[in-house]
């Protein structure tokens, strides 16, 4: 529907078709059409009618077809590559970059994520944490070792994989995920099936630690602290009884399954 006094412009707007006029007819049309490459579409409707050149041109005669199929109104309907109603989840599938998501989105994304450690593991998976191996490309004065074990050169993968120190605090973690830091890139956290909740579950352990494994790798790197693996896991599991005591879902679990309460003790 066209708002009689619609200030939309008639050549360049494509409020007809989805594209612009000129560039389905070409800029011939404005001049068969008697018009202006300025013109407004107000300009072609009078007493609430449409009102354009009889020009017998075959582009005269499409653009005629098309324009008598648009009922004239009181007020203007807004379109976004053609659909009605506008509004932002419209708006941005148009114009977001699509892809086959990565995948270990679910591990960033869980139900019961905490923002924070969601944030530092997203950096982790897509390897922009700045680690030894990172510091040195950047031409950063540092020892390549590992400042949680000091058996290997750090990078991502060791990290959160390889290192023993990480390693022993995501065996500690219930339903026994894959310990692989490249299958996990894959999305392949499990050997055997998981309900959701169990997912979940791993998912908000494994984020929680990979915050504070990296938060201890910078405390010894920066501050010269060193926390022994035990008392991490100890901080791990409390913080992943603080998320989850405030949430809806797994007090359902709960209800179902009393034993779960101690799973993390």
């Amino acid at each position: 529907m066209v708002k009689e006094n619609s200030e939309f412009k008639l050549w360049h707007d494509p409020w007809l078709i989805n594209e612009p006029l000129i560039q389905k007819f070409g800029v011939g049309l404005i001049s068969i059409m008697q018009s202006s490459s300025l013109a407004a579409v107000g300009t072609i409707i009078s007493n609430g009618q449409w009102s354009v050149a009889t020009s017998n041109d075959h582009r005269a005669v499409h653009f005629r077809s098309l324009l008598y199929s648009r009922q004239i109104g009181a007020n203007d309907i807004v379109f976004w590559n053609g659909a009605h109603p506008v509004n932002l989840n419209v708006i941005w599938d148009s114009i977001r970059r699509r892809g086959t998501p990565p995948g270990w989105l679910p591990l960033i994304w869980n139900k019961f994520h905490i923002p924070a450690c969601s944030f530092i593991s997203w950096l982790a998976c897509r390897e922009r944490l700045l680690t030894k191996d990172r510091m040195l490309l950047f031409h950063m004065n540092t020892n390549p070792r590992c400042a949680l074990c000091s058996s290997s050169n750090e990078d991502t993968e060791h990290l959160f994989s390889q290192c023993p120190y990480s390693y022993l605090i995501f065996r500690a973690c219930p339903f026994n995920p894959i310990l692989v830091w490249r299958r996990w890139m894959q999305g392949d956290f499990f050997d055997e099936p998981k309900t959701a909740f169990q997912k979940n579950f791993v998912f908000l352990y494994i984020t929680v630690a990979i915050y504070l494994i990296w938060r201890e790798r910078n405390s010894r790197v920066h501050d010269g602290g060193s926390m022994p693996v035990a008392q991490l896991i100890m901080i791990v599991k409390r913080m992943v009884r603080e998320k989850l005591s405030t949430c809806n879902d797994f007090r359902r679990e709960l209800s179902r399954d009393p034993s779960l309460s101690h799973i993390l003790y």
